[in-house]
């Protein structure tokens, strides 16, 4: 949303055009995701903290040190107060839909057991109501998942 008005007008307010955008799209909880957001962006922001993109370099991404369990827990506390205050089940999902990232790195870092089992559950069955079925390029959600949710390996 915010890329298309960009590219149809530079002059346009990229922050204004991102609140409109959380706003429309989370309804009563958009100051949480705002926040949740926020707490991402400047977690991984300073130049120092690189992020890859590439399957080869997925591990660094969600191992990275500076995405700490605080970190994590912080953006689970305020995604969780968005939850707490909404009332449709379409906006209750695209919050939802926002932990897939940390719970991710939530259940590489676990160690094995029912806690662990139960958030990979969780992970697939969100990411499969939205239609994710891979987890990198060439590497499908489920074959991550039989493989125990670890490193995606080819």
């Amino acid at each position: 949303y915010v890329l298309a008005k960009l590219l149809w007008d530079t002059d346009v307010d990229e922050e204004h055009a991102a609140d409109e955008f959380i706003d429309s799209v989370y309804g009563a909880a958009a100051p949480h995701v705002r926040s949740y957001l926020k707490l991402i962006h400047d977690t991984i922001k300073p130049p120092e903290n690189h992020l890859y993109t590439t399957v080869a370099r997925i591990s660094p991404f969600f191992d990275n040190p500076h995405i700490t369990s605080d970190v994590i827990e912080r953006g689970d506390a305020l995604l969780s107060e968005a939850e707490s205050i909404l009332k449709s089940p379409e906006i209750r999902e695209r919050v939802e839909l926002l932990r897939l990232p940390m719970q991710f790195i939530r259940i590489r870092r676990m160690d094995d057991g029912s806690r662990r089992q139960n958030l990979i559950e969780r992970f697939r069955a969100t990411a499969k109501r939205a239609g994710i079925t891979q987890i990198a390029e060439g590497y499908s959600l489920d074959r991550w998942i039989e493989q125990g949710a670890r490193a995606a390996q080819r």
